[in-house]
């Protein structure tokens, strides 16, 4: 059995992939390399092969079958919209570096955006004097490309760049064959944003559920360590009632969160945002009492959530119609 998936994936994937694979097994990190050689494969394909290799992605993800002809649950749809309902809007709003500035011209005054410092093409450009004493550097092509710069204590710099450069390699819509192809199109840049205080501490994160352009639900979470990936949630409706169903990403909170005074204008933004998409999650957050972006999300959990019960399932899948 090992034998035989051994030799699969040497003929997908080539025979440096397998040795990258042993070397992690062994302690040692060669996770990028892994991927970079496995997105190659998937980049090679033509794109009439994408729903047989998702179909394979999620299976070993989930151990189900996933149904694109005719998807009944919410996983299956999310999965249908990643290869059904491409834009470029979307393409443009999954940008980290143009995103921010398409969504100001879009609310004015209404929201706030996280100051950038610079953009560059290549992590050896960065001249790291010119940056303030603490910093965010990311990437804006994918999910998790972030790195907290305090120059308080040493910088490993030639490690930051290194990283960031690997970083820029990856292809996120062909990672591990998940075929989120909204970042394909994506000119990848590193840039740099404002250290903003609470970002790193227990600030409230509330991810607004979008459907057909409306608001459905707010998944806010807080106390996150972003290195361990814990935290805590709860799901509010409109109303500030707790929503009937829970996502089992992180452990719920034990009390209630309190009700954001500005909710109303929180609907109306990701309101306005989610025009035209089918679904979509709006990240807001709220800094010293005012709105800030942070984020468009067009298939939430790489299309994984994990809803309670398959009743609960079927009952989300409901809210997202792919034809409207």
């Amino acid at each position: 059995m090992i034998i035989n998936k051994a030799i699969k994936n040497i003929k997908k994937f080539g025979f440096m992939h397998l040795l990258y694979s042993f070397l992690c097994q062994l302690g040692f990190d060669f996770s990028d390399y892994k991927i970079l050689s496995e997105q190659k494969f998937y980049e090679s394909l033509p794109s009439s092969s994408y729903p047989l290799y998702l179909k394979k992605w999620y299976k070993s993800r989930t151990g189900k079958e996933l149904n694109l002809a005719n998807p009944v649950y919410y996983n299956e749809k999310m999965q249908w919209l990643k290869l059904y309902d491409y834009s470029e809007e979307k393409s443009l709003l999954s940008d980290k570096y143009l995103a921010p500035q398409k969504i100001k011209q879009i609310l004015g005054d209404n929201i706030n955006i996280i100051p950038q410092l610079g953009v560059w093409d290549n992590a050896n450009d960065i001249n790291f004097e010119e940056l303030p004493e603490k910093f965010v550097l990311k990437c804006n092509h994918g999910s998790g490309f972030n790195i907290v710069c305090d120059r308080s204590h040493r910088l490993n710099i030639k490690k930051i760049r290194k990283q960031l450069n690997r970083w820029l390699k990856i292809n996120y819509a062909f990672r591990k064959g998940s075929f989120e192809l909204q970042y394909n199109h994506i000119t990848r840049k590193i840039i740099a944003e404002k250290y903003i205080e609470e970002l790193d501490g227990n600030l409230h994160d509330y991810k607004i559920h979008c459907f057909n352009g409306e608001p459905a639900f707010i998944e806010v979470i807080g106390n996150r360590d972003l290195t361990k990936h814990t935290g805590c949630e709860l799901i509010y409706d409109f109303n500030w009632n707790r929503f009937k169903y829970q996502i089992t990403t992180y452990k719920n909170y034990s009390a209630d969160i309190e009700r954001p005074e500005c909710l109303k204008l929180m609907y109306s933004i990701a309101k306005r945002l989610s025009e035209g998409f089918k679904y979509v999650r709006v990240d807001l957050y709220i800094i010293k009492g005012q709105i800030y972006f942070g984020e468009m999300t067009f298939t939430a959990g790489n299309g994984l959530e994990d809803w309670p019960t398959e009743e609960a399932d079927l009952e989300m899948s409901k809210l997202l119609k792919l034809k409207s």
